[in-house]
């Protein structure tokens, strides 16, 4: 009996850190497209110096009304990110959102491509940023959320396709569907097992 507590313990701890990728903001979903194998939560790739790279940033609003959001790329410094409003001197500068500023109705899912372009006399070296997403009021910021970007400059990239799980988009409601169907199989089978032994034991007594 122990023995199974402490197995449905593991198969659901396992289980539930999978269940979403997304970073929320005032319930909206905000994740990489394409997650990468090293870390899903946040950008990673590599360039040539003055070439581009385009990344895809996918956005969900789990609420029951529209939500305005704001979405621009930012520098990363050595205790944080830059505010938006400020002026950016590296990824800040060196990228463009295909969109900047957007309104999802409740329930939409979109998708935004950012693109960054370093310039030709940049330092082969790694480099940090980030794309803020952010709601506003009057250019006072409510709340914002932060998608880590890393890329590194190289005269030798790797493919991209080397750090993306999978060529398949990835969407947390997907996700959580799947994930909710193993956990529910998962404690069914411990209830049927728990109450099969129950009826073994009670039969061995009469």
């Amino acid at each position: 009996m122990t023995m199974k507590r402490t197995l449905l313990g593991v198969v659901i701890s396992i289980a539930i850190p999978t269940i979403s990728i997304a970073q929320n903001l005032n319930q909206v979903d905000i994740y990489p497209t394409f997650p990468n194998e090293v870390n899903p939560y946040s950008f990673y790739f590599e360039l040539k110096p003055g070439d581009s790279f385009t990344e895809y940033l996918s956005l969900t609003n789990r609420n029951s009304t529209s939500i305005e959001l704001e979405i621009k790329p930012v520098d990363q410094l050595e205790d944080g990110f830059k505010l938006a409003n400020q002026k950016q001197t590296a990824f800040g500068n060196w990228t463009t959102i295909e969109e900047n500023k957007l309104t999802l109705k409740p329930q939409e899912y979109t998708e935004i491509s950012f693109t960054t372009k370093t310039p030709t006399d940049v330092k082969l070296d790694n480099y940090s940023g980030g794309i803020s997403v952010q709601t506003s009021d009057n250019d006072q910021i409510k709340s914002r959320s932060l998608i880590p970007v890393h890329f590194k400059v190289t005269e030798n990239p790797v493919n991209s396709e080397k750090f993306i799980y999978s060529q398949e988009k990835t969407n947390p409601g997907l996700i959580n569907f799947f994930a909710l169907i193993f956990i529910t199989l998962t404690i069914i089978w411990f209830v049927i097992s728990i109450h099969s032994n129950t009826l073994k034991n009670n039969q061995k007594k009469q």
